[in-house]
C-alpha cells in the first residue's frame, strides 16, 4: 500500500520505523478513500511496554466517541485495547494497539478484497468489522469446506 508522505511528516514514520514491532496501515489510507487531509491509521500488536515507547514519541491516549458513545473500543473493534494519537507538524497519526494483529490484518484484507465498506457510514462499519472477526474467529476452514459442502449436497437434492 502506497501514500504521499511529505518530508517534513518523516519525523514520527521514521520513529515507528525503528520500533521492532510492526505497523499495519489501515483506515482511510488503506481503503483508497483518503483525501490529501486525510489522517494516518495504524494498528500494532499490543506487547511489553509499547504503550511507553508510544508515549515517549508524544503519542497520548485519544479520547473515543462515537455516535455519541464514550469509550466505544468495546462497541467499535473487538480487538482493539486502546488508540493512541499523535499530532506533529500538522500530520495526526493514530495506533491502534490490538490483541491479534494477524486476525485484524485478514479483516481488512476480506473488507478491501469485497470492497464491504463502499457505500456505508461508521455505524454500518462497526457492523462489518465485528461481524467478519467473528466470522474469522469462530469459523476454521474445515469447518467452513464442511459448511460450503452441506450446502452443495443439499442445493442438488
Amino acid at each position: 500500500m502506497s501514500f504521499d508522505i511529505k518530508p517534513s511528516d518523516m519525523t514520527i514514520f521514521n520513529y515507528l520505523a525503528e520500533l521492532p514491532e510492526t505497523f499495519y496501515l489501515t483506515g482511510s489510507r488503506y481503503f483508497n478513500t483518503a483525501s490529501p487531509a486525510s489522517d494516518y491509521d495504524f494498528f500494532v500488536q499490543d506487547g511489553p511496554s509499547l504503550t511507553n515507547k508510544l508515549m515517549e514519541s508524544k503519542f497520548r491516549f485519544k479520547q473515543l466517541d462515537c455516535y455519541g458513545f464514550n469509550d466505544i473500543i468495546d462497541k467499535w473493534d473487538q480487538l482493539t485495547r486502546s488508540v493512541l494519537r499523535s499530532i506533529q507538524s500538522g500530520v495526526q497519526v493514530d495506533v491502534q494497539i490490538v490483541t491479534d494483529a494477524l486476525l485484524k490484518k485478514r479483516v481488512q484484507e476480506v473488507i478491501l478484497t469485497h470492497k464491504l465498506l463502499q457505500n456505508v457510514d461508521k455505524y454500518e462499519a462497526v457492523i462489518i468489522w465485528n461481524t467478519i472477526i467473528t466470522l474469522l474467529t469462530n469459523i476454521t476452514d474445515e469447518n467452513l469446506f464442511k459448511l460450503l459442502s452441506h450446502g452443495e449436497n443439499n442445493h442438488g437434492s
